[in-house]
């Protein structure tokens, strides 16, 4: 057998591709390609290979949680009890029940999908240099997607919802301002029905899905022909799965969370809540700290990566003709068309270039009718000498024009004699390496065939899979002629092959004879698709990869190693300054500790807490949480608290401690009579997790009507408003029983008749009190004290 003929030298690429770290990513973006590999062979159409569509799978998921999230919306419910009743609901209708289902679903093919691209972008290298916005963006997108979902599991109020609870309190708990937020919003108690923090989780939950179409506007912002759908194909597949899923297989309503007791095992999403246990074991500043520096190194990624970018593209704008060419097919809108300046002959707009947005891709390169846009390295003198060194050979060689990226994924492959198979025997391949194949001016390709080569094949990305987007889609169009520039009439016809190939595949198509196989598009009509076999292989493999993602969807947690081997104890109490607690024993009246409280937790004898706290505020109550655990039996416990007044003996008593229960003390001021500064403050509504809603309808204003009548005054009118009934009497009723006595000229039913659900009986005394002070004598605006 006569041996290959030895192919001129492989000129070196420029630098930016000679460098180690691009040595790094080619070598990972080919493990990658092999990986996928199996997946595209067994296919056998790029349209159905998963991995080529990730960033339009990634959009088709969002728009569908959109839709899912806001039916869901409608009938999602604010409380403790009142958000699991509504999801309970939600589970007991079969379209809610789907819907709950394909919000789930997608939210994790989402998160699925997004990494994947992520990943691809990586080590494709397209990351770099005007790339920065989108790859910034795009971490922006990843972080927000983890935090709704997390808000999202939060919001369920069940109990896997319970450990990101406990984990939040536990952050809390460490300050007065976190004591206060715990007390006031975190726990179950009268005051408080947790409307205001499943409310908060919503604002944050709905409020960042908002924010997400932002970040998604500045990932797409420089991207010219933006491709917003995937195949067809994968629409109909992906949404019918998860709709048949939500039907045969619904997400599971988990039991509600219990303020008693710890929950048992419950199925952890791996996709969204791998942080807990984490933070459960380590706390938020550890867990959320490294959680931030390592988004933080991945967002400055393109700064940290070292290696030089591809020059832009140089543009001479004396040989520009106005075409419009180099604007319509630039991938990155580096390239507009504006007016021409000065007078006389010449077209009326011509191409600007923005170099802070040119990549480098060259596929203006390929668009120029007249080299008024070239690169330097390649330059169009070296790659058409590169061409005409056919020449050369002895034997009419098959000149491969190839792409940097399979070029850099085979390293090994370029540098040696090539034989390529043909009706008339082995045959030598000359390779010309391009930045990218949409480089490639039909022009260029006629002067191989003018030059002597017997072949021109063309390698390049898979089509939706192009390092520069368009670039292969832009040749294929060209060298058919349905895309300007056109191949010159005189050349159709003349042996030609283009491979659409992943960098996996280039070794086996680059020897393959003329003409090929072209990859097969996605059939027309519905019934055709449906059909076809690479339809049928890539739905199995979508199952398959169903049944993994939900598998890490569903990790088994059983929480912290004390949630079933120890007991928990929680101390919780409100108290001002000054007034004694109700149900417990005053150790010693008069001078405590001067401007200070101090309160003590003893366990067996051995003190377990202990803080000492500056009263801020003479009039204002402060909030006090501990959270410990104890090993399962009894204890001694006792509880000591002094104020700048007294000091007291919350708790002494044995308890017996059972492992995985919760035991809770709570404890009040003793209140002979309302407050009117409570009142007031409940009024305006300063009071954390309290919404008693009286000035929305009530002015303080003499004269100034709003829903209701004006207050003012109300402390002096009250008193001869009905007979028999103290001013008193008669404000408290107006209070619980508002169509009691109606005032004239306003209908009854104005003003809700839940004020007992909604407030405490010290609050409503509170408001009684407050409203007494509003006399004709002196009636306080809204800003007094």
């Amino acid at each position: 057998m006569t041996p290959p003929e030895p192919s001129p030298v492989q000129p070196p690429l420029p630098r930016p591709w000679r460098t180690w770290t691009a040595r790094v990513l080619a070598r990972l973006d080919a493990w990658t390609s092999r990986l996928e590999a199996p997946w595209a062979r067994w296919v056998r159409a790029p349209w159905a290979v998963l991995f080529y569509h990730t960033g339009t799978l990634a959009l088709w998921s969002l728009m569908l949680l959109v839709v899912s999230g806001i039916y869901l919306m409608l009938f999602y419910h604010f409380g403790f009890v009142e958000t699991y009743a509504s999801i309970q609901q939600i589970q007991n209708n079969i379209i809610g029940r789907i819907m709950r289902s394909l919000h789930r679903y997608a939210s994790d093919f989402f998160l699925v999908f997004t990494l994947l691209h992520a990943w691809r972008m990586a080590v494709q290298r397209r990351f770099q240099g005007p790339r920065w916005l989108a790859w910034v963006s795009g971490v922006g997108l990843v972080l927000l997607t983890l935090i709704i979902g997390v808000t999202g599991y939060w919001m369920l109020a069940d109990d896997r919802a319970q450990w990101l609870h406990q984990a939040l309190i536990q952050d809390l708990q460490g300050s007065p301002g976190g004591q206060s937020l715990i007390v006031h919003y975190l726990l179950e108690q009268p005051a408080n029905k947790g409307w205001v923090y499943l409310v908060t989780l919503f604002f944050i939950h709905v409020g960042l899905a908002v924010l997400m179409g932002l970040f998604y506007w500045w990932h797409i912002k420089r991207l010219n022909h933006r491709r917003w759908f995937p195949p067809r194909y994968w629409l109909a597949l992906l949404t019918g799965l998860w709709v048949v899923l939500g039907i045969i297989w619904p997400v599971e309503l988990r039991p509600a969370w219990d303020f008693t007791a710890w929950p048992d095992r419950v199925p952890l999403d791996g996709w969204y809540l791998f942080v807990l246990p984490a933070w459960l074991q380590w706390g938020g500043v550890a867990t959320w700290g490294m959680a931030a520096l390592a988004f933080g190194l991945w967002a400055v990624w393109p700064w940290i990566w070292p290696g030089p970018q591809p020059e832009p593209v140089q543009y001479d704008a004396s040989a520009c003709i106005g075409c419009t060419l180099c604007a319509q097919d630039c991938p990155y809108r580096a390239l507009t068309m504006v007016p021409r300046e000065g007078e006389g002959k010449g077209p009326k707009l011509i191409a600007q270039l923005e170099p802070t947005l040119c990549v480098g891709c060259g596929i203006c390169v390929g668009s120029c009718p007249t080299d008024a846009l070239t690169l330097d390295h390649p330059s169009l003198e070296e790659l058409r000498a590169r061409v005409q060194a056919v020449r050369t050979y002895t034997r009419a060689p098959r000149v491969t024009f190839v792409c940097y990226r399979h070029v850099l994924a085979n390293p090994d492959l370029w540098h040696r004699p090539l034989l390529a198979e043909s009706a008339d025997g082995p045959r030598p391949i000359h390779v010309v390496a391009v930045p990218c194949i949409g480089d490639l001016h039909p022009d260029l390709i006629a002067l191989a065939w003018e030059s002597g080569a017997a072949e021109v094949q063309t390698l390049g990305c898979p089509p939706d899979d192009c390092v520069n987007r368009w670039g292969n889609t832009w040749l294929e169009g060209r060298l058919t002629r349905t895309r300007k520039p056109w191949l010159r009439r005189k050349w159709v016809g003349k042996p030609l092959r283009m491979d659409w190939v992943a960098p996996a595949d280039a070794p086996r198509v680059l020897r393959e004879p003329i003409p090929g196989s072209q990859p097969e598009p996605e059939p027309a009509t519905w019934q055709a698709l449906l059909r076809h076999p690479a339809a049928r292989r890539a739905a199995v493999l979508v199952l398959l990869l169903t049944g993994l993602i939900l598998a890490i969807a569903r990790l088994p947690y059983d929480g912290p190693a004390w949630a079933h081997t120890q007991g928990t104890l929680e101390l919780a109490f409100l108290h001002r300054p000054g007034l004694t607690f109700e149900e417990t024993d005053v150790v010693q009246s008069g001078p405590g500790t001067a401007g200070q409280m101090q309160l003590d937790v003893y366990m067996d004898g051995a003190r377990v807490y202990h803080e000492v706290r500056a009263v801020q505020d003479q009039g204002g109550v402060e909030a006090f949480f501990v959270q410990w655990w104890a090993n399962p039996g009894e204890h001694r416990v006792e509880v000591r608290f002094a104020d700048p007044a007294n000091t007291f003996l919350l708790v002494h008593e044995t308890v017996v401690v059972e492992p995985g229960r919760v035991h809770r003390w709570w404890f009040h001021d003793l209140r002979t009579q309302g407050d009117p500064e409570m009142g007031r403050r409940l009024f305006l509504e300063e009071v954390p997790g309290v919404n008693a809603g009286c000035r929305l309808c009530h002015a303080l204003e003499p004269g100034v009507q709003l829903v209701g009548p004006s207050l003012a005054g109300i402390g002096t009118r009250a008193a001869t408003r009905v007979p028999g009934m103290s001013a008193e009497e008669y404000i408290y009723q107006s209070i619980v029983d508002p169509d009691a006595y109606v005032v004239p000229g306003y209908p009854p039913g104005l003003m809700p008749p839940d004020a007992r659900e909604r407030l405490t009986e010290e609050q409503i005394q509170d408001l009684v009190a407050f409203l007494l002070t509003l006399t004709e004598e002196g009636t306080p605006t809204p800003e007094s004290k």
